[in-house]
C-alpha cells in the first residue's frame, strides 16, 4: 500500500533527522570554531536533503546524505 509506504518512509527518515539534528546540537564552537562551524554546515545540509527525500520521496536525496555521512564516520574512525 502507498500510504504506508510513504509514512513509513517519513518515519525513518524523520529518525535519521532527528540523529542528525542531535549531531549539530552537540557540537562545541569553544574548542575549534573552524571546525564546528563546517560541520554545522554539512549537518543543516544533510538536514536539508532529508526533508527534500522526505517531500519527493527521490533517492538521490538520501543518496547525498550518506554519502556526506559515510565521509564524516570515515574521518571519526580515524580521529
Amino acid at each position: 500500500n502507498q500510504n504506508k509506504d510513504v509514512k513509513a518512509r517519513g518515519e525513518m527518515i524523520g529518525k535519521a533527522y532527528d540523529i542528525v539534528m542531535e549531531l549539530a546540537s552537540s557540537l562545541d564552537f569553544k574548542i575549534n570554531e573552524s571546525i564546528a562551524t563546517n560541520l554545522e554546515q554539512l549537518y543543516i545540509y544533510i538536514m536539508e536533503e532529508l526533508t527534500r527525500a522526505n517531500i519527493t520521496g527521490q533517492e538521490k536525496h538520501l543518496d547525498n546524505s550518506l554519502k556526506i555521512l559515510n565521509i564524516l564516520y570515515d574521518g571519526w574512525l580515524k580521529a
